[in-house]
């Protein structure tokens, strides 16, 4: 294939996944939650455990703040710290399907695998979103690929790649719970069936003390965690049994069996139909006696299957199962052209159309951005935070509905409108941020006083916001 082809479709996959969230804000997909929780670690030392911006318990478990953590102190950037883990997962995977696409089908698989995975409607969203889904991926990727590659070679399981899988699985779940399980385990039992009705050997078992010790050290941090009521309420509860709960009792959005059928599908297209339609070609299911394609099949059919079963339901949850499928199509092409199939053009046609998707969607939605004003508040807190800083002012804000604003504020926690005149009388703070239903509430409250030139529209588009500061 044309390298000058190849270079424009990396650098198109590298300028969505850097640029399709901008302009960057946190006021949508909880983002302002998973910032919270590691602004918490530096600012509050909560390691362990952390608390949404409204100070309820965060559900999620705490290795992405972590990260997050360590990289502000690396480069004392809050933006690049909350999203240098989406992006940098995003292209280790990327680079690791590229090279095991060449490796499977030198001419064409490594353009087809990033392609795949890197131009569609999903990939470049998951990027930079300040969430754990992209470094979740990476973690069951991993996984899923060391097992590929013990089944493609059928070389000996060592005791360095056993541990390799322990720490895998054990950060899948300091990332965002056990749910490693429902991606790799159905498929894993799936193979094992397959490969003892085939009588062939399947090599894809690393050892059940891989897999299941570090269930131990979640378990552990979890029953820590219920020591709080409030933690067992909301994590274990809610955010866990609840998933599982239907009809008048259900604790979620629940959706129906075939929803992540059709979201990948329709986020995914035009791979998406490849993959449906080059199987009930015959030269092309020739391409499943190989038993790495196999194990991709496995993998990833099994893990869409379990999650379809969960009743609560969100598009990007689905998300790991697209890396093995990615790698599944490079072993259909790598069939159809050695049954003499014109590839190179259907490769051609699919990655020029899946980039003018993407990219047509991905501009669509970064302009309409702007052009409503997603980066207000951001704009906004950076004045705030400047005038602030610039007058020695010492500032709060009232409470508020737009979580992210305690970051773009850069305060712990948010105030009561009744607490804040209690601070203000005293002469403990010098402003305060307000929305205008408070404003409007308690503005003689806090006189005398002057509002600053730094005014802000919520994520809501209703919810506005001044800025009052203390007349000296």
């Amino acid at each position: 294939m044309n390298v000058w082809f190849q270079r424009v479709i990396f650098v198109a996959i590298i300028a969505l996944f850097s640029a399709r969230n901008l302009p960057w804000h946190l006021d949508d997909y909880d983002q302002a939650k998973q910032a919270y929780t590691s602004f918490e670690m530096v600012g509050q030392g909560h390691w362990w455990f952390q608390h949404t911006p409204a100070q309820s318990v965060a559900t999620k478990p705490p290795l992405a703040g972590w990260i997050s953590a360590a990289l502000f102190y690396a480069t004392r950037w809050w933006d690049g710290a909350w999203r240098i883990p989406s992006i940098a997962s995003a292209l280790v995977i990327l680079l690791v399907l590229v090279r095991a696409g060449d490796r499977v089908f030198p001419q064409f698989g490594g353009v087809v695998a990033a392609s795949v995975f890197g131009l569609n409607l999903m990939t470049p969203r998951l990027a930079t979103l300040v969430r754990t889904d992209m470094l979740l991926t990476l973690f069951i990727f991993l996984t899923g690929f060391v097992i590929y590659e013990k089944v493609r070679t059928g070389f000996v399981w060592t005791t360095r790649e056993r541990w390799f899988v322990f720490w895998l699985v054990l950060c899948s779940m300091l990332t965002k719970g056990p749910i490693a399980y429902a991606f790799l385990l159905p498929g894993l039992i799936a193979f094992a069936l397959i490969c003892k009705k085939r009588g062939i050997p399947s090599n894809a078992w690393s050892g059940w003390w891989t897999w299941f010790s570090p269930l131990l050290v979640f378990t552990a941090w979890a029953l820590v965690g219920m020591r709080d009521r409030e933690f067992y309420e909301q994590v274990v509860l809610k955010e866990f049994l609840g998933r599982f709960t239907v009809g008048e009792q259900a604790v979620h959005k629940n959706q129906p069996f075939y929803f992540y059928v059709t979201h990948v599908l329709r986020d995914f297209a035009p791979w998406s139909l490849l993959l449906i339609a080059l199987p009930f070609v015959r030269d092309v299911r020739r391409a499943l006696s190989d038993r790495a394609a196999l194990w991709l099949v496995c993998w990833s059919i099994g893990g869409l299957i379990v999650m379809s079963l969960v009743p609560s339901k969100r598009p990007d949850r689905i998300f790991p199962i697209i890396p093995p499928l990615c790698l599944l199509l490079v072993y259909f092409l790598r069939e159809m052209q050695t049954s003499g199939w014109r590839v190179k053009r259907l490769v051609v046609i699919s990655t020029s159309i899946a980039l003018l998707l993407s990219a047509d969607y991905a501009i669509y939605n970064v302009i309409d951005s702007y052009r409503e004003g997603d980066d207000v508040l951001v704009k906004f807190g950076n004045r705030v935070c400047d005038y602030a800083q610039q007058h020695a002012l010492r500032y709060a804000i009232a409470t508020s509905k737009d979580e992210g604003m305690l970051l773009y504020l850069r305060q712990p926690a948010f105030i009561k409108p009744h607490d804040a005149q209690n601070a203000w009388r005293d002469g403990k703070i010098d402003a305060l941020v307000l929305n205008a239903q408070d404003f409007s509430s308690h503005a003689d409250s806090f006189q005398p006083s002057f509002l600053a030139d730094a005014t802000g529209v919520g994520a809501q588009k209703n919810s506005h916001y001044f800025f009052l500061v203390r007349a000296r």
